[in-house]
């Protein structure tokens, strides 16, 4: 599973964690954090490419992606036939 947040929030990540092995999309500077609330790996969308870095953990795909960003899309990285839910916010 992707997480990509704007914020480190703890409890879905946490929980999310027990079930899947979850790849973070976060700053290099949450990255221990992050871990510590369960993340198995991270990927810092500062200074690596976020669809390379997920391929190189999950090279046949991800289950789910969790997107509360937006922007760059990440549909792709799912693996095919497997229900997926993004979320996005909006800016108005």
């Amino acid at each position: 599973m992707v997480i990509k947040t704007s914020h480190s929030s703890s409890t879905p990540l946490q929980i999310t964690a027990l079930l899947f092995k979850v790849i973070a999309v976060c700053q290099a500077n949450k990255s221990d954090q992050v871990k510590q609330y369960g993340a198995h790996h991270t990927i810092d969308y500062k200074t690596q490419n976020i669809r390379q870095q997920t391929k190189a953990v999950a090279p046949n795909g991800v289950d789910i992606v969790f997107d509360a960003v937006g922007g760059d899309g990440a549909i792709d990285l799912v693996k095919r036939y497997i229900t997926s839910v993004i979320l996005t916010e909006t800016q108005n």
